[in-house]
């Protein structure tokens, strides 16, 4: 997925209804959502801020994924792997540079 330099956001359906979010990359920093003390994969609903991105499982269907303005100069990566059992899957949404 490709985003332009201005924030944007996406959001994703699935069929499935049993998945999480295993794992969050941005750029160069990993996010490992397993080590959040206050994340249960169990949770219908939950949403992980960070600087420059939110990614929030809205419902057992729903992925929703924002960006803020890339002002770096630079096209910026997000990675959300998601996991359901022994499937492994993800969404990558490249950001163009300004």
């Amino acid at each position: 997925m490709q985003f332009g330099p201005g924030a944007d956001s996406v959001t994703i359906t699935t069929q499935g209804d049993w998945w999480w979010i295993d794992g969050i990359t941005f750029d160069d920093s990993t996010y490992c959502t397993q080590s959040d003390k206050n994340y249960n994969p169990e949770t219908e609903y939950y949403t992980f801020a960070r600087d420059g991105y939110v990614v929030e499982k809205r419902d057992k269907h729903t992925l929703f994924v924002k960006l803020g303005k890339n002002t770096t100069g630079k096209e910026r990566i997000l990675s959300v792997l998601l996991e359901a059992g022994d499937y492994f899957d993800g969404v990558t949404v490249k950001q163009a540079a300004r």
